[in-house]
């Protein structure tokens, strides 16, 4: 069995069969419009890339699917059966269950907190690339992933990407997300300067709306 299940322009996700369990097969799309040898060195460089950065935030703490193979283009990883965070939030607001919905989001910022204390950029923080199962949140999709060691700005754009996926989906829960934000604050090693860039980030943010 091979379900395609989305396709993005760096890769295609597939459920499939492995040994007996349900799994998810990455397989990273080639560009044409390099050179082949070009194109393999790259795509082999970030399939171990996703594939380190998935380890160590396994070993960060954060709720991550295992890895079961990788090759020089595809990773195979444990099949989430879980909800898209988006999707549980909005399930959350329409059943007004405010505690459970104040819950998940401060697990979530423990989480960011955990990978950014690692040094780990996520790269593409949305409520998509967040699972929620068993009312725990899993991180997925690392492919645009990469360390950096006590950089507030690439940790505030990390936050910043994730306010604007946030708040385009559930504009009611602005106040919610400030949650997110506080808690982080107190899990983050430098949790209080990366808020502070983030206020830039957001202004820098605007500025390119408003100019162009």
């Amino acid at each position: 069995m091979q379900q395609l299940i989305s396709q993005g322009a760096e890769a295609k996700i597939y459920k499939i069969q492995f040994l007996g369990d349900l799994a998810i097969l990455k397989e990273r799309l080639s560009k044409q419009y390099r050179l082949k040898v070009l194109d393999d060195r790259i795509t082999t460089e970030r399939v171990k890339t996703e594939s380190r950065l998935l380890s160590k935030a396994r070993q960060l703490g954060v709720n991550v699917p295992h890895l079961y193979y990788v090759d020089n283009n595809s990773i195979i990883m444990m099949f989430i059966d879980g909800i898209k965070l988006k999707d549980y939030l909005n399930n959350l607001e329409k059943e007004g269950k405010q505690v459970e919905l104040q819950q998940i989001l401060i697990l979530v910022a423990q989480d960011i907190a955990k990978l950014h204390n690692g040094g780990i950029i996520h790269g593409d923080l949305t409520t998509s690339n967040i699972l929620v199962q068993n009312q725990k949140p899993y991180f997925i999709d690392f492919g645009l992933s990469y360390t950096k060691v006590g950089f507030v700005e690439d940790f505030a754009v990390d936050l910043y990407v994730l306010e604007k996926a946030f708040l385009s989906t559930h504009p009611t829960l602005e106040n919610e997300f400030q949650l997110l934000l506080e808690e982080y604050k107190k899990q983050q090693n430098k949790g209080k300067d990366v808020i502070e860039k983030l206020r830039q980030v957001r202004q820098r943010g605007r500025k390119k709306v408003a100019f162009g």
